[in-house]
């Protein structure tokens, strides 16, 4: 998931997956994507229940190696959407406050 994205970033996008228990992807394999090397930026990463970081240019084959199962892919798609959504609804942004 990458960290810094306009509108719903990859930090509150985690932190609102990892809270939200409607969906099933509490448990889910989140890896975070970002160009910052910073400690505090990677420790804010994992403080918001990211299981891995990878600092950009993302190297595939470590991608691959970490994502295991591949389960990891599901989550970045799932963001990519919640991103396009919030773009075209920009009222329902902050989703797991819905219910």
């Amino acid at each position: 998931m990458d960290i810094q994205m306009p509108g719903l970033d990859g930090l509150e996008t985690t932190r609102q997956i990892r809270d939200d228990h409607r969906f099933g992807f509490r448990d889910i394999p989140i890896i975070g994507f970002s160009g910052e090397s910073d400690e505090k930026e990677i420790s804010r990463a994992f403080n918001v229940g990211m299981n891995d970081y990878l600092i950009k240019p993302i190297d595939n084959m470590l991608l691959i190696r970490k994502s295991g199962s591949g389960r990891g892919f599901e989550i970045m798609i799932l963001h990519n959407v919640m991103v396009r959504y919030s773009r075209l609804k920009p009222s329902l942004r902050n989703c797991s406050s819905r219910t």
